[in-house]
Order: C-alpha cells, then structure tokens, then sequence
C-alpha cells in the first residue's frame, strides 16, 4: 500500500515509518522540517502554504496518515489562537488539495485521548468528551472536520491515542524531560530531578512504569525509582 504520513520526521512520524516499511508498505513522508536519516523518501513541506500543498502529487497515494500539528499542551495556553490555526488549517489544506486532484485515499487523522472527560472510566469511544485546553479544542475542530470531509466523500478514521512515549521523543514532555535528567544525575552519580508536583506525577507515572519493573533494565528501571522516591524537588 502506497501511505504517506504528514509529520513524519517527528517522534511518532519516524517510528510509523519503520513499522509500515518493515510491514512492506511503501511510505513516503512530508514535514516542514529538514529530516535526515529517514528510511523513505521524504519531502520538506510546510502544510499551511497551501500553494506548496497543491504542488504535492497525491495520485498514487493509498493511505495517509495524518500526525502533522502542534502537540505540547502547555504553549497552547499562551499560543491559543496558533495552535486552532495550524492543527485546522493544516488538515484543510491536505483534503482541499486531495479534492483539487480528485484522489480520495483512506486517511486516519490522529486526534487526542485529551478530549475525554476525566473520571469517566472505562472509557469508550461514546464516552463524554470535553476541551481543557486549546490543544484540546484544536483536535475536537480536527475532529468537526474530519466529519466534514466525509461528506465530500472521504473514508476518514479518527484516532485518540493517549500519552506515548519512548526513543526519540523531544524534550517539552514529562517523559522525556525526566528521562534527561535521570541520565545526566548518572553521568556524575548526584544530583536533583526537578519533576514539580510529585504527587500527580507519581499517580500518572506509577502504575505504567511498576508494569515493566520486571521486564526492562536501565532507563525504564531509572525512571521507575523517580516515582518510587528517589530525590525529587
């Protein structure tokens, strides 16, 4: 299957890449960065110049998948209006493109575990859903147009994952930000890991991380005595 994955030389983006090639899929990526080391033919593309979409030949294109936008919740507070703009505009420019070339593939537009209400458990997909921030309301107006674009056509899936994490991820994400300190505490054997308010971290982190006590070593260990008590301020 031809795929193409927008934002595919971000965290999520690169690992997709492998999985899909290794399945043997032929994958062909766009973002606006400059990408290297990437195992498929990449094209640098910033998705909200449309001109610069239109240019795109999607006319062997399959299957697309759709990770491109802005992601961290924190700046979404101070950058609102930026993060409804991009992750909206974006996904227009994509699917105005598909209907300018009259291609049609099946796309997964990847939204958020964000949008659900908490303290509604078990959670399913008719679960209420609710917008704390303006990550939020940028992914459920991804989701409005992804219903959207149906009506014109479109085989749409919309995902919600939740928090992921692993090799890769960027800094800006409790994870990762924790995974750097712990590891530059071990270069020269002391030191303070700032992980702010333990408590909600230690109910976020706890369970996944007592889950792979005994079937990972190094850093999942590492991170695991960070919630267990090692020092934190």
């Amino acid at each position: 299957m031809n795929v193409l994955i927008t934002g595919a030389s971000g965290f999520v983006g690169r690992h997709l890449i492998v999985n899909l090639t290794a399945a043997g899929h032929n994958v062909t990526g766009i973002g606006h960065t400059v990408a290297t080391n990437l195992s498929c033919q990449y094209n640098q593309v910033d998705l909200l110049d449309y001109s610069a979409v239109q240019k795109q030949d999607f006319s062997s294109t399959e299957g697309i998948i759709h990770l491109a936008g802005l992601a961290a919740v924190g700046p979404s507070f101070l950058q609102p209006r930026q993060y409804i703009d991009h992750n909206a505009g974006m996904q227009i420019n994509l699917f105005e493109s598909l209907l300018k070339q009259r291609v049609s593939p099946r796309v997964v537009i990847v939204s958020s575990g964000m949008l659900y209400q908490p303290h509604t458990l078990p959670l399913t997909e008719q679960s209420p859903i609710d917008t704390p921030n303006p990550y939020a309301v940028s992914k459920l107006t991804q989701e409005m147009l992804a219903n959207y674009y149906r009506k014109r056509g479109f085989e749409i899936i919309i995902a919600r994952p939740f928090n992921h994490m692993g090799p890769g991820q960027a800094e800006g994400f409790i994870a990762a930000d924790l995974a750097k300190q712990i590891v530059d505490v071990e270069k020269v054997g002391h030191g303070i890991v700032r992980a702010g308010d333990f408590l909600k971290m230690k109910q976020w982190l706890g369970p996944m991380l007592l889950g792979f006590w005994a079937q990972h070593t190094s850093l999942e260990l590492l991170a695991a005595r960070v919630v267990l008590g090692h020092r934190l301020q």
